[in-house]
């Protein structure tokens, strides 16, 4: 099985000779994603697809995608960009409900002094803390929910640009086995990927804290995005593209794999198409078309008696004429 080592991961956006032109487009999707909310994400999340379908689909080595063709990647990053957000919509949800809880009832507050005049606590205030106590336990839940989200997300998204498709990344059955089977690998991708910000969190903080080169945090933020998430699409594809290839390796050899299993989901798209092998059997010859017959090579027969009729004169005025010329010589005499 063909694997990529983690340096040549980390590395690979350098190796092309056009990087900085590249990852310099895609600084400027980043730092525009800072003023329009939705669109520079999609292109973003397509552009990272490409460098994805790249690495699974045509099981290449990684490498960064060109920038010839933006409504192509715009429509590449929607499916995955939308797979996202609805992943993220129970943990958003229930964020919503803790500040609900939390704020709204807090806001009263003023209201339930004034009520008890400063003296006595108003009942009101009993339901504030409990607002606050429940708000509380809802944030917790929504940490959690995100911290699970957050650590099946990649997976799902992955198999959703795989297939193309954007409900693909809800069929648990297809690219759940993909994740446990090379669950060492995606957690190792969460690892470096941890590690990086890391490092760069306290190059930032080593940086705020020099009066010159302070002022050069913001085109480094800039830079170590574009860095960061090429490198987060080629973590997580490796990680994939690793477990699918277990997954068609343990593929029981000589049975019929049952409908909608996930290496019949995955044989499309993970092994390469096969060529039809040639046939032993030879195709019936067709039999050549019969040739048409010859013509007779006897001559046709010479029509002696019509040629003649038509060549000499007619005979009976010549006799006619033969035969009165004696008579009348007669006659005379």
């Amino acid at each position: 099985m063909k694997t990529t080592s983690l340096s040549s991961l980390l590395s690979f956006p350098f190796k092309d000779p056009a990087w900085f032109k590249k990852l310099f487009i895609l600084a400027l999707v980043i730092l525009i994603s800072g003023a329009i909310p939705v669109l520079p994400w999609i292109v973003l999340v397509g552009y990272m697809a490409r460098l994805i379908r790249r690495m699974v689909v045509d099981k290449s080595e990684a490498s960064l995608p060109e920038w010839d063709d933006l409504g192509g990647i715009f429509t590449d990053g929607w499916r995955p960009f939308a797979a996202s957000f609805t992943f993220m919509l129970p943990a958003l949800a229930f964020f919503i409900a803790a500040w609900l809880l939390m704020v709204v009832p807090a806001s009263f507050m003023p209201f339930s002094q004034m009520w008890s005049g400063g003296r006595n606590i108003h009942p009101g205030e009993f339901l504030i803390l409990a607002g606050n106590f429940v708000g509380i336990g809802f944030f917790a839940v929504a940490m959690l929910v995100m911290l699970v989200t957050t650590f099946l997300l990649p997976a799902a998204v992955v198999h959703s640009v795989v297939r193309q498709d954007y409900a693909a990344a809800f069929r648990f059955k297809e690219w759940w086995p993909i994740f446990t089977a090379n669950l060492a690998g995606f957690i190792l991708a969460y690892v470096v990927i941890f590690g990086m910000n890391f490092v760069f969190g306290v190059l930032i903080q080593i940086l705020f804290i020099t009066l010159i080169l302070c002022c050069l945090v913001p085109f480094i933020t800039i830079g170590f995005s574009s860095y960061f998430y090429v490198v987060y699409a080629a973590l997580f594809a490796e990680a994939y593209r690793a477990g699918a290839e277990k997954v068609r390796l343990a593929e029981p050899e000589g049975g019929k794999l049952p409908a909608g299993s996930a290496v019949e989901a995955l044989k499309p798209v993970v092994e390469p198409a096969v060529e039809p092998t040639p046939t032993l059997v030879q195709e019936p010859v067709s039999e050549p078309a019969p040739k048409p017959a010859r013509k007779s090579a006897r001559k046709p027969a010479k029509k002696v008696a019509a040629d003649a009729t038509l060549v000499q004169p007619p005979a009976q005025e010549s006799d006619q004429i033969s035969q009165s010329l004696p008579g009348e010589e007669e006659n005379h005499g």
